[in-house]
């Protein structure tokens, strides 16, 4: 199982996260705000399953945001069955 340093396993969060704020800056327009939600699910779907091919070939992703001590750190990694995870949480 290869791990490959990728920032793939962030980008889905980091989309979600960036579509919250979106969302709350447009509150007083419903369509525009069901919009930007609509939007920001299907490029987050598209983003884990951008990943599919790689992790079924044996690939792992992943990207370490902070590391405290040498074993400690705070990372993200994408994994066969994250992705699965990933992809029907994506979807809903």
């Amino acid at each position: 199982m290869d791990a490959v340093e990728s920032i793939g396993p962030v980008l889905p969060v980091l989309l979600s996260m960036i579509a919250a704020g979106v969302v709350l800056k447009f509150d007083r327009t419903p369509n525009t705000r069901d919009g930007i939600s609509i939007a920001a699910g299907v490029f987050t779907f598209f983003t884990v399953i951008s990943m599919a091919p790689a992790v079924l070939a044996g690939t792992t992703f992943k990207y370490t945001l902070f590391t405290f001590v040498p074993g400690l750190e705070i990372a993200f990694m994408a994994d066969s069955l994250g992705l699965v995870f990933a992809t029907v949480a994506s979807f809903l």
